[in-house]
């Protein structure tokens, strides 16, 4: 059996989502939620970041989508959270948009420097 490396991508994708989601609903116990300093702040963004980039790379549709996509699932992910004793809150929200709008602009940047593949004959 030949697996092409799209279908792997495509299920490293999805499986980097769901353990996405896992991790952000995932009880954290009787911790409070601490000030604005938070170092977590760059690990939501991180993962955002990532989760945008490998669902270009698997669905290469109109970025606009997977932007839109992201950014409602952080969202809807943050107001969840207190039914699986997590807090909700607004800089978690502000920093998962901003990961998945750097992962745009990480994409936008590669495809500039990527040499374009010709189709026609070479000249």
């Amino acid at each position: 059996m030949i697996v092409k490396k799209d279908n792997i991508i495509t299920g490293l994708a999805w499986l980097y989502n769901l353990a996405l989601i896992v991790v952000c609903l995932a009880p954290i116990g009787d911790q409070v939620p601490q000030p604005f300093t938070r170092s977590d702040l760059m690990y939501h963004g991180l993962a955002y970041i990532v989760a945008f980039l490998f669902y270009i790379r698997a669905y290469p549709l109109s970025p606009k989508v997977i932007i839109i996509g992201f950014s409602l699932q952080g969202i809807i992910i943050e107001f969840i959270q207190p039914y699986f004793g997590r807090f909700f809150e607004l800089y978690d929200i502000a920093a998962n948009m901003l990961g998945v709008l750097m992962g745009f602009f990480i994409y936008k940047a590669f495809n500039k420097l990527s040499p374009k593949k010709s189709t026609g004959p070479l000249k």
